[in-house]
């Protein structure tokens, strides 16, 4: 009856409407958690311009874990913006889970074993001190290709603004002497020296965070490099959340911080003009501490520029 289809056809249209209703606000919600916190959004954008984030990563929210699949992308991208001779594919991969290049490369670069003998772990997130040891290998290994290899003097200097007390130090620089920072092992994968000893690490980490007691002992000594060069800040209260995941945003920015730190050139041969560093981290406590006395380090060029504040 004519009756009926007009009230098929009213509750049809009603239906429809209830719909539009629930859904734009879903709309709006997706595209807003796509976008960058306000943090993070020059920065992003730089990361865009520069190639180190990939087409299609604002498909998911910023704010959201990375997964390590995207995490490594985002590495290899940063290595070769860097300049890195990436090495030779060849199959059988290593990991029988995945078959991504990016992957591939993370272990020949010597900068992932995976999850589990064979397995990466594609989908699976990262903590915030898995991802700085990661960083901190990059860092070792952009620092070995500008110079090949360490001269006994910018080891000495390097090991003299990290080091503790004199003793301590000498102890370490003659241990670790014998050890590049960064090589080949036998089955042709890079390997990577301890950016500083252990008892380093703990210092800092004890005297600059608050959570220092949370963090893995396989991982203090790298999340205490990148730390002490400013590549990575808190979560705030001191905390560096070593357990909490890393997110989108905050992994993209910690490549371009580590490409920046290195080698700004890098980024300004590509057309980005702004001066793009992270901030320097007043960490390291001189041997002749007192109040308010603060070594910082950032770069100029393939050196390294010292600034100490001394307190009146």
């Amino acid at each position: 009856m004519v009756i009926n289809a007009k009230i098929r056809s009213l509750a049809t249209a009603s239906i429809i409407s209830v719909i539009t209703l629930i859904s734009v606000p879903t709309v709006s919600l997706a595209e807003e958690a796509y976008t960058p916190s306000r943090w993070a959004a020059e920065k992003i954008s730089i990361c865009s311009e520069a190639g180190i984030i990939s087409a299609g990563f604002d498909s998911m929210p910023y704010n959201g874990n990375i997964t390590r699949r995207d995490f490594f992308e985002l590495m290899i991208n940063t290595c070769r913006l860097y300049g890195i001779e990436l090495p030779e594919l060849s199959e059988p991969y290593h990991f029988t889970d995945t078959q991504d290049a990016s992957a591939e490369y993370a272990y020949l670069l010597g900068l992932t074993q995976g999850t589990a003998p064979g397995i990466f772990g594609p989908d699976q997130p990262l903590t915030r001190e898995m991802a700085s040891v990661v960083l901190s290998r990059i860092r070792l290994l952009f620092e070995h290709a500008a110079s090949g290899v360490y001269e006994e003097t910018d080891r000495g200097r390097y090991m003299f603004d990290r080091g503790g007390y004199n003793g301590r130090r000498r102890e370490y620089y003659d241990w670790y002497w014998g050890t590049p920072p960064v090589y080949e092992t036998q089955d042709g994968t890079l390997a990577y020296a301890p950016p500083m000893d252990e008892w380093q690490a703990d210092r800092l980490l004890d005297k600059y965070s608050a959570d220092s007691d949370a963090i893995s002992e396989w991982a203090k000594t790298g999340m205490a490099d990148v730390y002490s060069l400013g590549l990575i800040t808190g979560v705030g209260g001191g905390s560096l959340d070593p357990k909490g995941n890393i997110t989108r945003e905050q992994a993209a920015i910690m490549s371009l911080n580590v490409l920046a730190y290195n080698d700004a050139s890098k980024l300004k041969t590509i057309g980005i003009d702004k001066c793009v560093i992270p901030a320097p981290a007043a960490i390291y406590i001189s041997l002749s501490y007192s109040k308010y006395d603060a070594l910082l380090n950032w770069p100029n060029g393939r050196d390294y520029m010292h600034f100490s504040l001394l307190g009146i």
